[in-house]
């Protein structure tokens, strides 16, 4: 779940299951796979209602960063052990090896004054950092592959750009001056991008 908090009061004002934010709004929600049949989920078998998650899904979220009234949320999802169905209309071991079999990731867009759900996109990759470049305008994402995800200021419907890192998961992004950015997670080894284009490397 995400949550909402009155930084005045001090308290929690309202919270999001991004998932079934998701489900709910599914005409908002872009995909790097096949969007399952109506029956089907990604990740199991499902005769539940059109969705995109099916019902023995965990999911969890991993990062969140803010760019004025827009909150965008990141994470990922695995069917269960305990899943039904197969892999159908969702992920397979030929589809997701970024991933692994029965797993994607997600990144939703959200509305903060109004605190609702304004779009997202299923991944391939287990997004597990974003972070919003003042000077590139994009939300920026990282995950278990190597490579950095560049968004449009307001959505994630599609990618404005792609750039190869040397880490091989990010899970540690960061934007530094105009249009800097520094990533860092599996391995011993920090990369520095000017805008989209990776200028050094340090080995820690």
């Amino acid at each position: 779940d995400v949550g909402f908090w009155d930084g005045k009061e001090r308290r929690l004002v309202g919270s999001v299951h991004v998932p079934s934010a998701m489900n709910e709004r599914r005409g908002l929600v872009t995909s790097d796979l096949p969007l399952p049949s109506s029956s089907r989920s990604f990740l199991v078998g499902s005769s539940a209602p059109p969705s995109i998650w099916g019902n023995a899904t965990r999911s969890w979220v991993s990062s969140a960063d803010a760019n004025g009234d827009w909150l965008a949320v990141c994470g990922g999802a695995e069917s269960t052990p305990g899943g039904t169905g197969g892999t159908g209309g969702g992920l397979s071991s030929s589809s997701s090896r970024a991933s692994g079999p029965g797993r994607c990731g997600f990144a939703s867009l959200f509305h903060l004054p109004t605190r609702t759900f304004a779009g997202g996109r299923v991944t391939r990759e287990c997004v597990s950092a974003v972070v919003y470049s003042e000077g590139l305008g994009n939300f920026v994402t990282g995950g278990n592959e190597a490579r950095l995800s560049f968004w449009g200021g307001t959505s994630f419907s599609s990618r404005v750009g792609r750039s190869w890192t040397s880490v091989p998961a990010a899970y540690a992004l960061t934007a530094d001056g105009p249009s800097g950015l520094v990533v860092g997670g599996v391995g011993n080894v920090m990369d520095c991008l000017a805008g989209k284009s990776r200028v050094s490397s340090y080995t820690l």
